[in-house]
């Protein structure tokens, strides 16, 4: 059996919890991350992550990634759910918010082709909506992604890549790696953060 698409929700709002819940009603794979946050503030704590940490989800072509941090830490979420294969990054905000948050985006070295798959806002248009309203015209959207194939089971390399610190030497799983900078648009991957805090400082990031 192919697996469940895997909804990964970031943040902790009305809508975030309406996301969890539906996306378990419909039997997906459901992970909230709510970074510095606590699982019993959210309606199912088992779900729960309080570090943003993608390096053992499996997150990949069947995975939808779901930003709703309330501009508290967006870039920083998008970042990371860039980083990953999941075929839906979706970042609820105004316009006028996700627009902003891109030109950080821009700002830190991230390149065009990947802001271009953020899906902003997220969800269908319908309007002026309450929190929990806007969760479902994001789950409809996803709904519809899956129904036309978007979110689907892609194939697993054989071998994890590495890339290879630049500061050490040392070779980095990029599956697993916390660290990474971005620089003339692509990134590099660390080690541990003394070698990207020298690489940054190097290259006057």
């Amino acid at each position: 059996m192919p697996p469940r698409p895997q909804l990964v929700v970031i943040g902790r709002s009305p809508a975030v919890g309406a996301l969890a819940l539906m996306g378990q009603a419909l039997e997906w794979d459901v992970v909230v991350i709510d970074d510095g946050g606590q699982p019993d503030e959210h309606p199912v704590p088992a779900l729960v992550r309080t570090t943003l940490d993608f390096s053992d989800l499996g997150v990949g072509v069947s995975s939808a990634v779901v930003v709703a941090t309330q501009g508290h830490y967006d870039d920083l979420a998008l970042e990371a759910a860039l980083s990953t294969d999941a075929s839906y990054v979706g970042l609820v905000a105004s316009r006028k918010r996700a627009d902003a948050v891109k030109e950080r985006l821009i700002a830190k070295g991230v390149p065009s082709e990947l802001l271009a798959r953020i899906q902003a806002p997220a969800g269908l248009d319908l309007g002026r909506l309450s929190n929990r309203e806007l969760a479902v015209a994001v789950l409809a959207d996803l709904v519809a992604l899956r129904a036309s194939g978007r979110l689907t089971l892609g194939s697993v390399p054989a071998e994890a890549p590495t890339a290879t610190d630049p500061i050490c030497g040392m070779k980095v799983m990029i599956s697993e790696a916390k660290y990474f900078s971005w620089s003339g648009g692509s990134r590099v991957f660390f080690c541990a953060p003394g070698c990207k805090a020298s690489f940054d400082s190097a290259s006057g990031s």
